[in-house]
């Protein structure tokens, strides 16, 4: 077959490939379209260390089957089909929590990163167990159904935060108003998703004034620079003076992470999408409190991490079969030497409380355990589900 191989940091060949064959449970996908993620773009000159060379990238793809393993009882030839970018086991103990994210057998499709590597879909074919897959309703184009991917991500986002009023047996004050901070692909996607759910007012913010100008054309009620002076209290106040109901980040930097926490009102709901190592947390004892750490201890809800772990509960067409994922059954890491419960001193507990609050589900840094988010959860008490599935 033919393929595009990644052989060295931005440098690829087209050409001849091994045809993968299915095995026991796997079915043959024909790739008849492929999106490029920014993992890919962040991987291929090598800053991520998840593109590690030879590698046939590409993971946002829908095909038709071509050929079936044996065992494979749910799909024939010609089906057609789009699929998780995820391979799992389907039988370890996380798999049948629900949690496919933590599978120790975890594989994501065309990411080399020195624990394995999985050749995707930049190519003819490749070969996927059946569990992974999902049936195309006809009429969809294939470059459309490859599109589930990114979709879902900000599907599984707002699946984290239901609207505030949807199960209130009383009229309830809260406006049902949301902020999302980055207006790229995601974030768009994620406003998208809001007003599909009913939410009253989206409001967007991003330094690109072309994003800002779509974000408006796709139902935001208004799009605001991020270099607008004042902008976290403008938007409180369009909250109704405490913030709005929930915010999403769709970044990955310090300073938007600082704004959609302070743009939250009491109880609000802020998810994120954490890809960057750029947590402005200060290093464990250094004893600087982290700057947003009141904001995030007056949300007292809880913050969800809106990224591609458990994103098959909430893939398009699917109904979710939980809500909130893995952010109420993160595992606990406690550092040797300590026992459960045990607080670090000064600003060490100070992160502790704050990530105790996070409560992340799915996460996996990008830093190798070396940022000061990672550090300050080697420190203290915290909730912190590893492994997931970020590509």
């Amino acid at each position: 077959m033919k393929a595009l191989t990644l052989v060295a940091p931005s440098t690829f060949e087209f050409g001849d490939a091994p045809a993968p064959q299915p095995q026991q449970g796997e079915v043959l996908v024909d790739i008849k379209a492929c999106g490029i993620c920014g993992s890919d773009l962040h991987g291929m000159d090598g800053r991520s260390g998840r593109r590690i060379p030879p590698i046939i990238m590409g993971h946002e793809a829908a095909g038709e089957i071509s050929a079936v393993g044996e065992g494979v009882t749910d799909w024939k030839v010609g089906d057609r089909v789009t699929f998780d970018s995820t391979e799992y086991c389907g039988h370890c103990p996380d798999c049948k929590a629900g949690n496919v994210n933590l599978c120790k057998n975890r594989k994501v499709l065309g990411v080399s990163c020195g624990d394995y590597r999985r050749h995707g879909c930049f190519a003819d074919q490749v070969a996927l167990p059946q569990h992974i897959l999902y049936r195309l309703p006809d009429g969809l184009a294939y470059e459309k159904a490859a599109f589930a991917e990114p979709v879902s991500i900000a599907l599984h986002a707002v699946n984290l935060a239901p609207k505030p009023n949807a199960h209130s047996p009383a009229l309830t004050t809260r406006q049902e108003m949301a902020v999302v901070v980055g207006a790229g692909l995601i974030g768009l996607l994620v406003l998208q998703a809001l007003k599909a759910r009913g939410w009253n007012k989206v409001y967007a913010v991003d330094l690109d004034d072309s994003r800002l100008a779509l974000a408006k054309q796709l139902g935001a009620e208004d799009a605001f620079n991020a270099k607008e002076e004042g902008l976290a209290a403008k938007l409180r106040e369009l909250g109704g003076g405490d913030g709005v109901d929930a915010s999403f980040e769709v970044v990955g930097a310090a300073a938007p992470v600082d704004l959609a926490i302070a743009v939250c009102a009491r109880a609000a709901r802020w998810c994120w999408w954490a890809t960057s190592s750029q947590m402005c947390l200060p290093a464990p004892g250094s004893g600087d409190p982290p700057d947003h750490a009141a904001w995030l201890l007056r949300l007292r809800r809880g913050v969800s991490r809106g990224d591609r772990a458990h994103r098959r509960r909430h893939h398009p067409g699917t109904a979710p079969s939980q809500r909130g994922g893995p952010a109420q059954r993160g595992r606990r890491l406690v550092p040797q030497g300590r026992a459960a419960g045990q607080r670090p001193a000064q600003g060490g507990a100070d992160a502790g409380r704050l990530i105790d609050q996070l409560a992340v589900g799915g996460w996996e840094c990008a830093c190798g355990f070396e940022c000061n988010l990672c550090t300050s959860a080697r420190s203290s008490s915290v909730s912190l589900s590893l492994n997931s599935g970020r590509p």
